[in-house]
């Protein structure tokens, strides 16, 4: 299997998620952590958590900028995204609201088709895990 071998000797989970999404999407072209342009990085941030890689997750998260200009930004979600691994819930009330708030406003820009497709669902699927408490 030519995925398998590109995995190498000894793969890191993360090149493992990686691996994992490449056969998922390989319809799509090639993918961001490829060279390419197809845009990853809510995926593999979204597989990481699913799969209890959060040394990965937080690698991930790092190099995220894909934040709206206002009260949320990369310094925040990186915050939330830390307690959250660390808590299982995002412990500060106002923190875990302005990701709520986020996600609203998300949900609100599908409505009108200012966001969509798989990156936009992935984000607002972290961000809505993020926001709820323990067991959400």
């Amino acid at each position: 299997n030519v995925t398998a071998a590109r995995l190498g000797g000894s793969p890191s989970l993360l090149e493992r998620v990686r691996a994992l999404l490449r056969v998922m999407l390989k319809d799509e072209g090639q993918l961001d952590f490829d060279g390419g342009s197809v845009p990853t990085a809510w995926r593999q941030l979204y597989y990481c958590i699913r799969s209890g890689f959060y040394a990965e997750a937080k690698q991930v998260a790092a190099g995220m900028t894909d934040f709206r200009a206002g009260e949320f930004t990369s310094a925040l979600f990186q915050q939330a995204l830390e307690s959250w691994l660390k808590e299982g819930a995002v412990g500060e009330e106002k923190l875990s609201a302005l990701l709520g708030v986020e996600c609203q406003k998300m949900v609100a820009d599908r409505a009108r088709s200012l966001t969509s497709g798989p990156e936009a669902r992935q984000k607002l699927l972290v961000l809505a895990l993020l926001a709820g408490g323990p067991g959400a």
